[in-house]
């Protein structure tokens, strides 16, 4: 599975910078494993897809690994809130 994420990295540079991504196996499918750990492979890859949104100049697994934490609340910032249905209540929409 992280040779799977591994590839979507890869794809998503190759888009954004407009070359292709040299893998480096060993290092970048260690780094997806461990992330798989703790993270979904579905949320890994839309935090690959948002962090090549941001405007860094140095697009890496490294860079990506490091950045995980600020990617996952930047991620949530932007989505929406669950509203009370009743304030009273403790019950969400």
């Amino acid at each position: 599975m992280s040779k799977e994420i591994v590839s979507h990295f890869a794809k998503a540079y190759s888009e954004k910078m407009g070359e292709s991504y040299i893998v480096s196996w060993g290092r970048d499918v260690k780094i997806f494993s461990e992330l798989q750990k703790s993270l979904p492979i579905t949320e890994i890859k839309a935090l690959i897809d948002h962090y090549f949104t941001m405007p860094e100049k140095r697009f890496s697994p490294v860079f990506f690994r490091n950045m995980i934490n600020d990617l996952r609340q930047l991620v949530a910032a932007h989505k929406p809130r669950k509203k009370l249905i009743n304030p009273d209540a403790d019950r969400f929409q």
